[in-house]
């Protein structure tokens, strides 16, 4: 059950050698940290695979049109040769680079990430029957094998009326999707390939 609830949360192919390979985006731009094209996907395996060796993914499967607005429906889950769907949800961007997220379940929108956001930073938005979300943001290094991503943006999500949802995100340039982790658990799934913009991207 701790698997299948925290999948539900979580809702550049290079030569190896004995020393780290840094991976860096030439476009700095800050919404190259959640690349949304139809197509893009990410392929995650767990963090500890003495308890869980199935591959978690996302993908971005549509543009739909609700409440106004545009978002890219990206769909989640687990399974390879099977595919099971634990998630849907819409994502758009604003000016700001602010990151909204809205569930057909959910009356409200979902301020998740702010890709223009500094470390440190912090905010908080409201959640529907569960009251305030508090997210905060920190650029970190991210190792996955030998491979360094630098400025990665981790957020990290705790929600007032809730228990053990503690949760963290991490995206990085050019990539999107790198890293989820369940901070009450201590378990989590961290990226093994990505397609974006049609590009293959493995680790």
């Amino acid at each position: 059950m701790k698997t299948i609830n925290l999948l539900f949360f979580s809702t550049i192919l290079l030569a190896c050698d004995d020393s780290p390979v840094n991976i860096e985006s030439d476009n700095t731009h800050a919404n190259t940290y959640l690349p949304l094209q139809i197509g893009n996907s990410w392929i995650f395996e767990s963090t500890n695979k003495d308890l869980n060796d199935s591959h978690y993914f996302k993908r971005v499967t549509a543009t739909v049109d609700l409440n106004d607005h545009t978002y890219y429906e990206i769909i989640s889950g687990w399974g390879t040769a099977v595919e099971n769907i634990l998630d849907t949800a819409y994502y758009r961007v604003d000016d700001n680079g602010f990151v909204y997220i809205l569930r057909r379940a959910n009356n409200s929108e979902e301020n998740r990430f702010r890709l223009y956001g500094q470390d440190g930073d912090a905010w908080s938005y409201p959640l529907d029957n569960y009251g305030e979300a508090n997210v905060s943001l920190s650029i970190t290094t991210l190792y996955i094998g030998i491979k360094k991503l630098k400025a990665c943006k981790a957020y990290y999500l705790d929600v007032a009326g809730m228990a053990d949802e503690e949760y963290t995100i991490t995206l990085a340039s050019g990539i999107g999707f790198v890293k989820e982790y369940s901070d009450a658990w201590g378990q989590g799934s961290i990226l093994m390939k990505a397609t974006i913009n049609g590009r293959e991207i493995n680790f």
